[in-house]
């Protein structure tokens, strides 16, 4: 019996073992390198405007998107008299290329934000906006490193202002996470990033540390670009996905920032990613010396994601911007040690060329945690060149229908992924009300599993690796 261009059933199995048992792609590197790509020359927002606090540069913006508009709020800070910080807004039409600026929407007003003398150094910075059920809620640093909170209905206007936290939590940011607000912050005078968490964001419910393991993020060893500090947490919360995900700054001489990422199933355990750092200055631009997060946001409208990042040349900040089309899989690795096994049938039902059982020597790689999903297997479809002809799917660019990567089966209705000839998108079936999106992808040929592994830089398992890791 054959199928799926002349392939023996063994080797149908075989391959069905690998896509359903435990998905066998294996990565050399771990993962998909994420190059996050400069998307102007310039910075995208520079000192100057309507608000007196830009003079001499502006940074740690903090953004989001609403109906097609960015929206960003940001430090803006001079040489000049006290306050010499402020909080300005501004806001672009064209995915963050241009922006308007509106000016400032919050300063120094409230005794808890000064110093004591007020012509001392005093300040608000460091914003963060989240957006709910009609109303901006904003946590934000204020002199003595004291974590303040506001609230407004036009992003603009603001008021209620209140001291949440007193002095020592600086570069403060806070997320909305599935059950619970996460407050991520530097402690004045220490190293490493640590978290609070509250039921309504410090409202009435006053923040608590999280854990006993803060902080929850730590300089890297010696030889690593982080070894001296992390700090500047950027987090968002991905629902698709159930993970958090931070990008933060770190260096390993004073000043030199860097920015790097770190993901989480809690948003209290990281894992720094192995490609750090994801983001260095340039040299000889605007942002030779350092940079260092801002704010990271996905754009569902074209796919990608855009890093406002603050840059830095002579201790003058400037805002630049970063994308990257959104990664179209994200698979959970482990890895699988290195070693010396026996290799072959050691039960005596196999076939003949399992035999002799012989010992294999294997280096560590990294192997897939879980089954490729439906939904997964669909979203490879929607982003690749393809065609569907008599229910089987082939590469646009296979025009002898030769190597065909899935068959859909659309009479028997067996597949559960489905082919609409009027939009040509791929979808996943429901079987008894019940979306199988999460469910392992099946019909799947050898041509196909190679393809899908191929797009996201991954590889199919040798013989022995699969052996072995099983």
């Amino acid at each position: 019996m054959t199928i799926f261009g002349g392939k023996k059933m063994k080797n149908y199995k075989s391959f069905v073992i690998a896509i359903l048992g435990i998905i066998s792609m294996v990565s050399i590197c771990q993962a998909v390198p994420v190059e996050w790509v400069r998307q102007s020359d310039s910075p995208v927002l520079d000192t100057g405007g309507p608000s007196p606090y830009e003079s001499y540069g502006v940074n740690r913006p903090s953004v989001l998107l609403q109906d097609g508009i960015y929206k960003m709020w940001y430090c803006g800070y001079r040489t000049g008299p006290s306050p010499r910080e402020g909080i300005c807004y501004a806001t672009s039409t064209d995915k963050g290329l241009t922006w308007t600026k509106h000016g400032t929407v919050l300063e120094v007003t409230e005794e808890w934000e000064r110093n004591s003398p007020p012509e001392t150094y005093n300040y608000v910075n460091y914003p963060t906006v989240v957006y709910e059920e009609g109303m901006y809620k904003m946590w934000y640093n204020a002199t003595t490193s004291s974590l303040g909170y506001a609230t407004s209905t036009d992003g603009i206007n603001w008021d209620n202002k209140t001291q949440q936290l007193g002095h020592g939590y600086v570069y403060a940011e806070v997320v909305k996470g599935p059950s619970d607000y996460k407050l991520y912050y530097n402690k004045s005078g220490l190293n490493g990033i640590y978290v609070m968490e509250s039921s309504d964001g410090g409202v009435s419910d006053p923040w608590e540390v999280a854990n006993e393991d803060n902080p929850i993020l730590m300089p890297g060893d010696p030889e690593e670009w982080d070894s001296l500090k992390v700090r500047h947490p950027n987090v968002r919360y991905e629902p698709e996905t159930g993970k958090f995900q931070m990008w933060y700054s770190g260096e390993a001489t004073s000043n030199a920032h860097r920015i790097g990422f770190a993901l989480s199933d809690d948003g209290l355990t990281w894992e720094k990613d192995i490609t750090n750092p994801v983001l260095e200055p340039v040299p000889e631009t605007w942002e030779r010396d350092a940079v260092t997060i801002g704010s990271v946001v996905f754009d569902s409208s074209d796919s990608m994601y855009r890093m406002f990042y603050g840059g830095y040349h002579h201790g003058h900040g400037a805002i630049g911007l970063a994308a990257v089309p959104e990664p179209p899989c994200e698979v959970d690795m482990v890895l699988i040690p290195g070693g010396e096994f026996e290799m072959g049938d050691h039960h005596g039902d196999g076939y003949s060329d399992e035999l002799p059982l012989h010992a294999v020597l294997l280096d560590a790689f990294f192997m897939s945690k879980y089954e490729i999903t439906n939904r997964q297997y669909c979203n490879f479809l929607n982003s690749t060149d393809v065609k569907v002809e008599d229910g089987v799917v082939y590469a646009t660019s296979d025009s002898t229908n030769n190597y065909p990567y899935l068959n859909i089966y659309p009479v028997s209705n067996r597949s559960q992924i489905d082919y609409n000839d009027l939009s040509e998108t791929f979808s996943v079936r429901s079987r008894d009300s019940n979306s199988m999106a999460d469910h392992p992808v099946i019909f799947v040929s050898w041509y196909g599993a190679k393809a899908f592994c191929d797009s996201y830089g991954y590889r199919l398992p040798t013989e022995a690796e699969w052996e072995y890791a099983g």
